[in-house]
């Protein structure tokens, strides 16, 4: 129960009645305040009584005496609501395994080239759907402890040159697993150059679209 007291002498209870200063707003407002901050189980209302002496009292317990009137009722103070916690998305983990589509970008010289490795070493690869199989200079050979076993003569857009064939050599892209593949040694390319070709590239459907090359499983 909220009992502020706001007592005016005799001589100036006329003026009560007229219209209100902005002191007495400011008194309505308080109360209004203290109204409704009170936690009271149900819906308040504040009363102004005025007894017999003129004295004015604000009360927000109901009043079943003559001489007060309600000024307002006030809700219930609201409810403070725990809003659930939202789910933080999980970040999607980056595709590993042989059911993953790779997409490549092309390169500023217009060849699409990925990353992968040679026997464990670190190799990048030129996507060359025009060779029929995998081709290591024979730097890269040598830097992935890869030796050929035969020799053999292998044409190229420059001519026929002489390498050698190495089997069951590890190979893989991106992030699949690595899987044995027979590669050739070309000891004429460029020693930076290593040939991604269709003995590999037939597990995958080779599409083209703009700049991206996507191989899909």
């Amino acid at each position: 129960m909220v009992r502020p007291m706001c007592r005016n002498h005799a001589s100036t209870s006329d003026q009560s009645s007229t219209a209100r200063s902005p002191g007495h707003t400011r008194i309505l407002l308080v109360l209004a305040a203290i109204a409704i901050g009170s936690g009271a189980a149900t819906a308040d209302t504040l009363y102004r009584c005025t007894d017999a002496l003129g004295s004015t009292l604000y009360t927000n317990e109901s009043a079943n005496k003559s001489g007060c009137a309600p000024l307002g009722t006030y809700p219930d103070r609201p409810s403070m609501v725990q809003e659930p916690e939202r789910e933080v998305p999980k970040a999607r983990p980056e595709c590993v395994g042989g059911d993953c589509s790779i997409k490549i970008a092309k390169s500023k010289d217009g060849h699409f080239y990925v990353d992968g490795a040679v026997n464990g070493t670190k190799v990048r690869f030129l996507v060359d759907t025009g060779s029929s199989g995998i081709v290591l200079s024979q730097s890269t050979a040598s830097q992935a402890n890869v030796y050929g076993s035969k020799s053999v003569l292998m044409r190229t857009a420059g001519g026929t040159v002489s390498g050698t064939i190495a089997l069951e050599v590890p190979i893989s892209i991106a992030n699949r697993p690595p899987i044995n593949f027979e590669v050739a040694i070309n000891p004429s390319i460029d020693e930076a150059t290593s040939l991604l070709g269709q003995s590999y590239l037939k597990m995958f459907k080779v599409t083209i679209q703009g700049s991206t090359m996507e191989l899909s499983p």
